[in-house]
């Protein structure tokens, strides 16, 4: 029992004493003067009551950088002046995170007891601009004092009030504090005791126009300033296009594109896509579709289906090794042939079976044929590197930025996809070509260019081939890719009469090389959509008088002893 009594009489003492000599704030009143030209001059008078323990000073810190929704938001603060006593006293000025820091006292002197202290300072950019008014929202004292702060009051004068609230509390707290006096120019306001980690916060409406307005330039400039990492994409566009520059753009040609009249080296139509864009377009798999059927591995078929909304269906038939012309296909037109009919039964398959489900072999025939017109010369085999260096770095920089959004705000979140998709694009067009694929494309161009001249302007080529409808079976895919299939059909329109045994059509129409020519057009449209379609998978600048509270406005921060 002994024992128990010394020990609470032990316990007694030291709280005892932890609250006769402990640290606290015996006041803390802060005068503000809001000018006409949106600075505002603010003098702190905190009478610090260090008790026994002897400590060098105080120091005093000031958040002046805000996250936002759209970004960092900095305010200025300048023109410090420090009193001790009433006698100007040295301090130091330091950034600390987000904050500045007063550091008031000397490291080789320590003092206890009372003492007072005034701070004063001006702020710029601590003003926000509403329609109907402007409004100045500040944290008087912040919440990051580890001591108790009593008899908290502050004084306002501005160029006209319209409209006044106060707030204490912890941060977001809506408890009000008393306005003491009001009139259109001044206000009084008293927070009384101010609990370690609580707030204390005004809001004063001040009349619209009588505050001046920064001009959209000058906020555009503080904007920039304060969210240096906008300049992102700048950088990031500068480096990805001198790395372009020097690796990706394609070597200088002839400059001069003449007609030819069949297809260089006999490339596939998927090699002539893939030189001409750097990629197989997925729109060019429908003239490899045809090409198939041209060289008799497969049938063709339109219909249309439906009862009230009728719809375009097309089916494919493989046609039996036996009945096949005996025409060479590439390696891609083989994957082709192989890929089509496994999405149907029994050598049959409608481009309603391939909707969803073929896409997913887009990619390999991509990749076969890059591969194809790399082993011929026409692209360097490093360009995939250097496209997935820029991918890389766009998903490495979506994260960095995904982090730097607890620090920047939605800024990092816009700064991130304009970089992503910049990269992105850079690496669709890095893939260029050698120098034998520049002369490959040239000649690819004047194919097209003979393929889409009307027969008035034809007399220019000299020893252009005779036209017959095998010749115009040869190169309708090719024209399909260059996209003037309707061009070059429009040349046998009096020689190709009679429809192709690869390809029906039970729409009825009367048969001409246009009419088919039409037709593809139509059947290019359906099937690059049935083979590529995929399932679908599932300070702020806000007002203090709306939703405001505690903590909310610009200031605050706290304090402490050292």
């Amino acid at each position: 029992m002994k024992k128990i009594i010394f020990s609470a009489i032990i316990i007694f003492c030291v709280f005892s004493a932890r609250y006769v000599y402990a640290e606290n704030i015996l006041s803390f009143h802060s005068d503000i003067i809001i000018n006409t030209d949106a600075s505002v001059n603010i003098e702190e008078n905190i009478v610090y009551d260090f008790g026994d323990v002897q400590r060098h000073g105080i120091f005093r810190t000031i958040p002046i950088k805000y996250k936002t929704d759209i970004g960092m938001r900095s305010i200025k603060i300048t023109d410090i002046e420090v009193f001790v006593d009433g006698n100007k006293a040295h301090y130091k000025k330091s950034k600390k995170n987000k904050n500045l820091e007063i550091k008031i006292g000397d490291a080789n002197r320590t003092i206890t007891g009372k003492h007072t202290y005034k701070i004063k300072y001006s702020v710029k950019g601590a003003i926000n601009y509403f329609e109907d008014h402007d409004e100045f929202y500040w944290n008087v004292t912040g919440d990051d004092w580890p001591v108790d702060m009593m008899n908290v009051t502050a004084d306002v004068n501005s160029p006209g009030n319209t409209k006044l609230k106060c707030f204490q509390g912890n941060y977001g707290s809506m408890r009000e504090c008393v306005i003491v006096s009001q009139d259109d120019m001044h206000a009084s306001f008293n927070f009384n005791t101010v609990v370690s980690g609580e707030d204390s916060t005004i809001v004063v409406g001040l009349v619209k126009g009588v505050i001046y307005k920064p001009s959209f330039i000058q906020k555009i400039m503080w904007f920039l300033a304060d969210n240096w990492i906008a300049f992102l994409p700048i950088v990031v566009f500068v480096w990805a296009f001198n790395t372009w520059r020097r690796y990706g753009r394609d070597p200088q040609g002839s400059g001069t594109i003449v007609p030819y009249y069949d297809v260089p080296e006999n490339l596939s139509v998927a090699e002539v896509s893939a030189v001409i864009n750097n990629t197989l377009k997925t729109k060019d798999i429908s003239a490899m579709i045809i090409q198939l059927a041209i060289k008799g591995y497969i049938k063709i078929k339109q219909e249309k289906v439906g009862t009230v909304f009728k719809s375009t269906r097309y089916t494919f038939y493989k046609v039996d090794d036996d009945k096949k012309n005996q025409k060479t296909l590439s390696d891609e037109e083989e994957d082709l042939l192989q890929y089509l009919f496994s999405y149907g039964k029994n050598g049959v398959v409608t481009t309603d079976d391939l909707e969803d489900k073929f896409y997913t072999k887009v990619d390999k025939l991509q990749s076969k044929t890059l591969e194809q017109i790399k082993e011929k010369g026409f692209l360097p085999k490093e360009s995939d590197y250097r496209g997935a260096m820029f991918i890389i770095v766009a998903i490495l920089q979506s994260i960095v930025l995904g982090v730097l959004t607890a620090f920047f705000g939605g800024i990092a979140i816009v700064v991130a996809i304009i970089n992503f998709v910049m990269l992105i694009v850079f690496a669709i067009i890095m893939g260029h070509r050698t120098k034998s694929g520049v002369e490959m494309k040239e000649k690819l161009l004047g194919l097209k260019l003979y393929l889409e001249t009307a027969e008035k302007d034809r007399i220019k080529f000299h020893n252009a081939p005779k036209k017959n409808p095998e010749r115009f079976e040869k190169l309708l895919p090719y024209a399909m890719v260059f996209g003037v299939e309707r061009e070059w059909a429009e040349q046998f329109k009096d020689i190709y009469n009679e429809q192709p045994d690869w390809y029906q059509d039970s729409t009825g129409q009367a048969f001409s090389s246009v009419v088919l020519a039409d037709s593809l057009s139509s059947f290019g449209d359906t099937a690059s959509s049935a083979v590529s379609s995929s399932p679908s998978s599932a300070g702020s600048g806000g007002s203090g008088f709306s939703g405001g509270g505690s903590g909310g406005g610009f200031g605050g921060g706290g304090g402490g002893s050292w």
